[in-house]
């Protein structure tokens, strides 16, 4: 079945999560600021919308994660701007979108100005999209641009970042620029 997001303006959505304790696994802080579709097993589309302003910001001594613009699984965009959202985390950081495990088309929409900071020693940044992060993922990027993103961390990327062996892209006509990592 498929579940159906139109003409929305996701914006300016705060988001916060601690852990105060000292022990546990994984991520025990975990904070999304715009649109998340997890666990659904149902498609996801999303067209004509704004994902804007959004931020999240996960903080723990063990392990945290945030994602600012989009956190999905099997989803389709269409039509979709990503713009100016930001997450900070000390393990796993998101700016824009983050792909964890599943099939994704991302068509004619951008992913722009998105900001992404990973504080642990060995923390990932991914300023615009990421894919692959929890499990195998594949990523279409058709007539879209990701532009002017920035990532912070011990591992970042500003654009495009690739787990693998998990995640993939595949790029038709699209833009990957001016995007920054620190």
């Amino acid at each position: 079945s498929q579940a159906f997001v139109s003409g929305a303006v996701l914006q300016s959505n705060p988001a916060r999560a601690e852990h105060t304790g000292t022990s546990g696994s994984g991520l025990v802080a975990g904070a999304i600021a715009g649109l998340t579709h997890l666990p659904s097993p149902d498609e996801l589309v999303i067209a004509g919308t704004l994902i804007q302003g959004n931020v999240a910001v996960a903080v723990s001594a063990v392990g945290s994660g945030a994602a600012g613009g989009l956190l999905t699984r099997i989803t389709t965009v269409t039509g979709t701007a990503v713009i100016g959202n930001a997450a900070e985390a000390g393990t796993f950081s998101g700016g824009g979108v983050v792909n964890h495990n599943a099939p994704m088309v991302f068509e004619n929409g951008s992913i722009q100005g998105n900001l992404a900071v990973a504080t642990d020693p060995g923390g990932l940044a991914a300023g615009g999209m990421v894919t692959g992060y929890l499990g195998p993922a594949s990523t279409s990027l058709i007539t879209s641009s990701v532009v002017g993103n920035t990532a912070i961390g011990a591992d970042a990327v500003g654009g495009l970042y690739q787990l693998s062996p998990n995640g993939s892209y595949m790029l038709e006509q699209s833009q990957v620029d001016l995007n920054i990592p620190f």
